[in-house]
């Protein structure tokens, strides 16, 4: 049984004119869990976070979301040639302003299994995610058709390439 706490707290500030920069933020967090077993053996872990993030409105550091997570974390199965682990995360993300609340359920089902002196791995992973995941972003290289690199502009800096 356990808790943890969370801080963070980034204001930057523009001397200039007093203003705080747009990635100025700030949040807390708090975690409460319960277990049985070895952290690095075979366990079960239950806990709930609830956690409070500030973004900059109006040259302010206000609040604008909460969040209420609640996970189990396992290991049923880890010896010498077998592991077996689930991870479960169902979290609600409620806003201040009138945007819609948000859910998300996560989960990861692993089972590694070693045969023939570790000659043969069986490895089996199912994954689910839903809510909102972070967006990447993907930049390509164009090449013309003697296959030679193309200059390209990305995050408003020009990469050039030579033959």
């Amino acid at each position: 049984m356990g808790g943890k706490f969370y801080t963070e707290d980034n204001q930057r500030t523009v001397k200039v004119n007093d203003s705080l920069t747009p990635d100025s933020q700030r949040f807390k967090m708090y975690e409460g869990y319960v277990g049985i077993g070895d952290s690095t053996n075979v366990f079960v872990e239950a806990g709930y976070r609830y956690r409070v993030n500030d973004s900059l409105r109006e040259n302010r550091i206000t609040k604008v979301n909460t969040s209420n997570t609640y996970f189990l974390k396992s290991q049923f199965i880890k010896n010498d040639k077998s592991n077996l682990s689930l991870f479960l995360n169902y979290r609600t993300l409620s806003y201040t302003d009138n945007q819609e609340s948000e859910n998300s359920l996560n989960s990861r089902f692993l089972y590694d299994q070693r045969f023939a002196k570790d000659i043969i791995r069986w490895n089996t992973v199912f994954e689910t995610n839903s809510g909102t995941q972070p967006q990447q972003e993907f930049t390509f290289v164009a090449v013309d058709d003697d296959h030679r690199p193309t200059p390209v502009i990305c995050d408003k800096m020009i990469y050039g390439f030579d033959k």
